[in-house]
């Protein structure tokens, strides 16, 4: 199991700890001063929630040729839940929404022209995985659901069946209304695509001539942080040093080392959290684990450096990963120099342009102005510019 897997398997609720972020006092001060509300923001660190989607939508009327109608929506199923991984921004980096939602139609009232009575009841479902994005301000769910539908006459017999993937997504946005340490609240403010998840922003109420609504559809978000546990944290430390150690049993690939990262940076924002909200675990300081897990991937990166033979772009990835992972310091920094000079001596021998040319971009990125320099040369002796 993964660090990031041990920490989503455990869901804490911490509905008892009500302390705003640290430095939340100071910008709150700071905007009341200005004459503006203070911003709603994630704490950062790992979340999870629950959409909570229920009630019923009831429309009736009569038509102009005086044939009524009466529809009632109801949700008879709701299954929407998510997690999230916030940076120290409080933008989601990462953030999944599991979709799974039942509703029936009943339909019924007297046909047009001849009058006589009908009944017709519809079952629809739809699933499917959104991609999360945003802030607490504006969370937002997109991607394209699955969908099942059936169709009943008045008997029970089945009419029509369909089934198949939606042919334009859907996006669905929040807003919090509330956001502290403990749990964010909000509701649905826009949405777009065919869902009957829309349908919770109609009017509560229409009374007109020939027709009249009642809505009492309800979207609403609930985040609460995954954890807050001493052990549980421990643990994933714990698991991220097995996934270098795997990583490193034999020759290390990109692939294992930019999981090992995303790992880290997972742990990183719940210490970051836990700092924020003033949170203290006895026996078990944030700011001595985060600076082991920098120790991590520096350990890695040199051993990936010691036993791998990798090409100039899986040395550039290395290098990303390294300045992602804050794990360089003086010494391993110039072995990537060294790495890159090495590689371009290698492209230039081969007359491979466009290796030269991301060498050029990785060295000027990260302040190798030798390498870049050598670089610009071989380019320019190509007829190339970087």
């Amino acid at each position: 199991m993964s660090g990031r897997s041990s920490i989503a398997a455990v869901a804490l609720g911490l509905a008892g700890l009500l302390v705003l972020p640290a430095g939340a006092a100071g910008s709150t001060a700071q905007a009341r001063r200005a004459g503006q509300a203070a911003p709603i923001a994630f704490p950062p660190g790992l979340w999870e929630g629950s959409i909570l989607f229920s009630g019923s939508y009831h429309t009736e009327g009569v038509r102009g040729d005086g044939s009524s109608y009466v529809s009632e929506r109801t949700v008879t199923a709701s299954g929407i839940n998510f997690q999230l991984l916030v940076d120290t921004r409080g933008r989601v980096s990462e953030g999944t929404m599991e979709v799974d939602i039942a509703w029936g139609d009943e339909n019924s009232g007297s046909n047009p022209g001849t009058g006589t009575p009908y009944r017709i009841t519809n079952e629809h479902r739809q699933t499917g995985t959104l991609t999360m994005t945003g802030t607490a301000g504006r969370l937002s769910g997109a991607g394209t659901l699955s969908w099942d539908s059936q169709t009943y006459d008045s008997d029970g017999d089945l009419i029509e069946e369909v089934s198949g993937v939606e042919s334009v997504g859907v996006e669905w946005v929040f807003s919090a209304s509330e956001a502290n340490c403990a749990s964010v609240t909000g509701k649905l403010v826009e949405a777009s695509g065919f869902s009957l998840v829309a349908s919770a922003l109609a009017p509560r109420a229409i009374f007109e001539e020939d027709m009249e609504s009642s809505n009492e559809l309800v979207a609403l978000l609930w985040a609460w942080p995954t954890v807050d546990d001493p052990q549980v944290l421990a643990d994933a430390v714990a698991e991220i040093a097995d996934l270098a150690d795997e990583a490193l049993a034999g020759i290390p690939t990109v692939e294992e080392l930019l999981a090992l990262v995303e790992e880290v940076e997972a742990l990183r924002l719940e210490f970051a959290r836990l700092t924020r909200c003033q949170t203290v675990l006895p026996g078990f300081p944030p700011q001595a684990t985060d600076t082991w897990l920098a120790g991590v991937l520096r350990t890695a990166l040199v051993k990936a450096l010691d036993l791998g033979e990798y090409t100039a772009q899986e040395l550039i990835a290395l290098l990303n990963i390294g300045v992602r992972g804050q794990a360089l310091d003086g010494a391993l920094y110039q072995r990537f120099g060294n790495a890159l000079g090495q590689a371009l001596d290698n492209a230039v021998e081969a007359g491979d342009v466009a290796t030269i040319a991301d060498i050029a971009t990785a060295a000027g990125r990260y302040g190798y102005t030798d390498v870049y320099a050598d670089a610009v040369a071989a380019l320019a002796a190509s007829g190339q510019s970087p």
